[in-house]
């Protein structure tokens, strides 16, 4: 993680955690999935990150699948995306969309 942010001890579930308060805009890696096909889907950081306030601690909200190769993208990591699921032809969908302006 980009900046000097000291770690907290990680929630239960979240991990890892830092202490960002008095930071406006902490600055955090990018995170972008490359699909077979070439495709890119980059999230923003809001997508990534959990902002705790009013206690000024962020952690990453991502979470691993140890136990098999799945890989599950979340609500957190689909929200402001239009996502469209072709089951026919097994294709994923995605663009950048306000979901409060739907």
């Amino acid at each position: 993680m980009s900046g000097s942010y000291p770690p907290v001890p990680d929630f239960p579930v979240l991990s890892p955690c830092y202490n960002v308060s008095g930071v406006e805009r902490p600055e955090v890696p990018e995170l972008s999935l490359l699909f077979a096909d070439g495709a890119v889907w980059d999230f923003p950081a809001e997508n990534y990150f959990i902002r705790l306030d009013p206690d000024g601690i962020m952690c990453l909200a991502v979470l691993g699948t140890p136990r098999t190769g799945m890989s599950i993208i979340g609500n957190f990591q689909q929200q402001n995306f239009h996502v469209a699921y072709d089951l026919h032809n097994n294709r994923l969908g995605f663009a950048p969309r306000r979901c409060a302006e739907v």
